[in-house]
């Protein structure tokens, strides 16, 4: 279960900036105003010394603060584990000893994600809230030149991020099925983390054509990344970098490829969302795959059938991971499956390919996390390679955090080297195909998403495409999947929906027809999924109507399938996430002394008490104070 509790009416306590050891050690042990709120210099922020501190009782919450105009940051920072998803992998059981743990190299907040704090942990990057905690920091509670603390009013803090989740997945699931009074609403405390797998063939398939065995190349990216401070997960090394490049990819081979062409094989792009959560997309995608019930979710395609795809139908499975300006391109292969000499056969000749496009260095180590980890617990029979930019540990020093951006320095470096992959990917790709290698030209395209996605998300081309994606809202890139999947709602985040949105733009064809017959193709039609485009989002009746192979599958962990879930499954992901009303902030103002507080209670307790006197003797001589000696009234006649 993932969660950050806090008290119900907030966590309070004073501030206390941390930039050195000996602000560290002032909170730690020479204080004398605890609790404390210490703000951590992001430079300062460890694991061991939020924890320390945490352990010591004398914190009720923290802060990191980061301002985003200065270059000072941490050489690395990475709070996901050493082995990522390691204990959901194929290197497990019998296969431990392919494992190539640690990948994600030693850093100060290592493993951090996954501690239970207990406090609630605030990121500040606003230059005026900032400077405002500076200020009020100095003014009230910096200590004394004599070391000393200061005198009160001190400044203080407020943070409030409550959540409804208890202990852990099973008990709060069990929870969120307790009986309800049948006229309250029922009371959710956590939802399985889960979101949507986008899917798109290169060319339509049908459920009346049958698809060969091992006839099917699977090009994958992962979609996900996480950070420890909500709204701040960008990943753009750690995912969104490899979602360019599979775009990039599709689009090229999209205008290489012509209706014509009598192809033997067929391309199926894959885009996984809760990968970093112990594979939640990829597991589900493989799940459904050797069980033949891979299909669109048909509360959103409810007239689309295309074929049933199974795991036999794959023949290679190429994953891009990390894909990053840091050092060459490395292939990574697996050992186990490499074993029998076809698969080894498709893997040499595909990377012999790929070698003749690109420089490509081989790795010596086992498979990283990655997606087709999960493809292989279920079929050892594909050919599968993963490309990243790391050869035996992460190279991306900020891996899953919210500090993984692209800088404006990388800009230009970050888009030679999806060029050069898409390039080379797109042809080697083509050859496997068609036996060709003129793959079309992506580097413009490449250029405008990279612009798009990191520099200005409210670039034009984002406005014109994605603006019924997003509802009219100004996109921002959020990889976090943290979508809820109960029965009935499909609610798609607006990353996804933009990701989906451009591969639905790259992989169909518009076609010149009204909304009305749009929408009747859609019905009549089950070999293509029809959506309507509206070029206004006030405005549904002009647009264009799109028809393609794209669609959308559940990215819900198997273990919450079913009538009996299994919610401490060790095959499959449990991850939950708490409910909580989305109102967190942080107040800042000023405390008075013990004393003071104690002095206005017993002021306070002193005048409640005069006034029960008071009221007591009032009572007692109202009878004489309040009598009024009887008023003789003079009498009119009354007329009869």
């Amino acid at each position: 279960m993932y969660d950050k509790p806090a008290d119900a009416t907030g966590n309070v306590g004073v501030l206390f900036f941390i930039q050195s050891e000996e602000d560290y050690q002032w909170v730690l042990k020479k204080g004398n105003t605890a609790p404390y709120i210490p703000a951590f210099n992001v430079t300062q922020f460890t694991k061991k010394r939020i924890i320390t501190l945490r352990d010591s009782g004398r914190i009720s919450g923290a802060l990191v603060i980061f301002n985003e105009n200065e270059e000072d940051r941490p050489f690395s920072f990475s709070p996901d584990n050493a082995c990522p998803n390691n204990q959901f992998g194929l290197y497990i059981n019998e296969y431990k000893k392919y494992s190539s743990c640690p990948w994600n190299p030693q850093n100060p907040v290592i493993d951090l994600m996954f501690e239970d704090l207990g406090i609630p942990l605030f990121l500040v990057s606003d230059i005026n809230s900032i400077d405002n905690l500076t200020k009020c920091f100095n003014d009230h509670n910096i200590p004394t030149t004599d070391g000393e603390d200061r005198d009160y009013p001190l400044c203080a803090m407020q943070l409030y991020s409550r959540m409804n989740a208890v202990r852990d997945t099973p008990t709060c699931m069990r929870r969120n099925n307790l009986p309800v009074i049948p006229l309250s609403a029922q009371y959710f405390h956590c939802d399985p983390l889960a979101s949507y797998n986008i899917i798109a063939s290169l060319l339509p398939t049908s459920a009346e054509v049958e698809v060969q065995n091992r006839s099917l190349i699977v090009v994958a990216a992962k979609l996900d990344s996480f950070s420890l401070f909500a709204d701040r997960a960008v990943g753009a090394y750690s995912a969104v970098t490899s979602v360019i490049l599979l775009l990039s990819i599709a689009r090229s081979l999209s205008r290489s490829i012509k209706d014509s062409d009598q192809l033997n094989r067929n391309v199926l792009f894959t885009l996984f969302d809760g990968e970093s959560w112990d594979y939640i997309g990829s597991s589900r995608a493989a799940y459904d795959l050797s069980r033949g019930n891979f299909q669109p979710i048909s509360a959103i395609y409810p007239n689309y059938k295309p074929a049933q795809l199974k795991l036999q139908h794959i023949s290679h499975f190429i994953e891009l991971n990390q894909i990053a300006p840091f050092g060459p391109t490395f292939a990574h292969t697996d050992p186990i499956s490499t074993n029998n000499p076809e698969v080894k056969t498709l893997v040499e000749n595909f990377l012999n390919e790929l070698e003749t496009q690109i420089s490509v260095q081989k790795s010596n180590k086992s498979l990283p996390p990655s997606s087709l980890q999960s493809f292989l617990k279920e079929d050892l029979g594909i050919a599968g390679v993963v490309l990243s930019n790391y050869d035996t540990e992460y190279r991306n020093k900020y891996y899953n955090s919210f500090l993984d951006v692209i800088k404006d320095t990388n800009v230009n470096d970050t888009v030679k080297v999806l060029t050069d992959l898409s390039r080379g990917l797109s042809n080697a790709l083509l050859k496997l195909l068609k036996n060709t290698t003129n793959a079309d030209d992506s580097s413009n395209f490449i250029s405008l998403l990279v612009h798009c996605f990191f520099v200005q998300p409210s670039c034009t081309y984002f406005n014109e495409t994605l603006i019924t994606s997003e509802g009219g809202k100004p996109f921002h890139t959020q990889t976090y999947p943290s979508v809820y999947t109960r029965k009935s709602e499909y609610t798609v985040s607006p990353y996804v929906a933009a990701v989906h949105r451009l591969l639905l733009n790259y992989t169909g064809t518009y076609l010149t027809v009204s909304r009305s017959e749009c929408l009747r193709q859609q019905k009549e039609n089950s070999n293509y999924s029809f959506e309507w485009v509206a070029i206004n989002i006030n405005d549904d009746k002009n647009g264009r109507c799109v028809r393609s192979s794209t669609f959308l599958t559940e990215a819900l962990s198997p273990a919450f399938l079913g009538d009996s879930p299994d919610w401490n499954s060790k095959e499959y992901s449990t991850w939950t996430e708490s409910v909580f009303d989305g109102n967190n902030y942080a107040r800042l103002f000023l405390i008075p002394s013990r004393a003071h507080d104690i002095v206005i209670l017993l002021v306070g307790i002193g005048v409640l008490f005069s006034s029960f006197i008071v009221t007591a003797i009032f009572n007692f001589y109202s009878s004489s104070l309040l009598s009024i000696p009887p008023r003789i009234l003079p009498q009119t006649p009354v007329n009869t």
